[in-house]
């Protein structure tokens, strides 16, 4: 279990520029791999083809981090350190197990950084259960104050 005492800045990861709040994209899988593309241009990706294709494969057991909010996430050689991007699609859409949805947290981690990156998957969970913060970030009107939202410290 991740320690409390080590709680992660969000901030390190998430930055108006790794946020889409219009993802257009007609379905799940298209959104996904939407984000591949904007997550693969970070500096920290050695391998882009990789790790799109590893995403997109995680994406149909990715879980509910919090209502309303799908989380693909891998675990990665093709990555030198943490990476993270936020999208909110334009159309609800539904999970396999029938959950709506209109976030998605898309995260890539370094494969030999399992603790930390639990540590990131705490800190990302605590934000989004907290009371008001979906509601907030589905009425955000611009990158700026989406990432300010997620990045507000509790």
């Amino acid at each position: 279990m991740p320690n409390s005492k080590r709680k992660k800045d969000l901030s390190k990861l998430i930055d108006k520029q790794w946020v889409r709040l219009d993802l257009s994209s007609p379905d799940y899988h298209a959104a996904v791999n939407e984000l591949g593309i904007l997550l693969s241009e970070q500096s920290v990706v050695l391998d882009a083809e990789k790790l799109k294709e590893e995403l997109f494969n995680r994406s149909d057991s990715a879980p509910m981090i919090a209502e309303g909010v799908i989380f693909p996430h891998v675990r990665s050689q093709a990555l030198s350190d943490f990476a993270m991007v936020i999208g909110r699609t334009v159309q609800s859409f539904v999970s396999d197990n029938g959950n709506h949805f209109r976030l998605i947290v898309a995260m890539g981690s370094p494969a030999a950084k399992v603790q930390e990156h639990l540590e990131w998957l705490a800190a990302l969970g605590r934000v989004l259960k907290a009371p008001g913060v979906i509601d907030a970030l589905n009425k955000a009107s611009t990158p700026e104050e989406f990432a300010g939202i997620i990045t507000k410290p509790l």
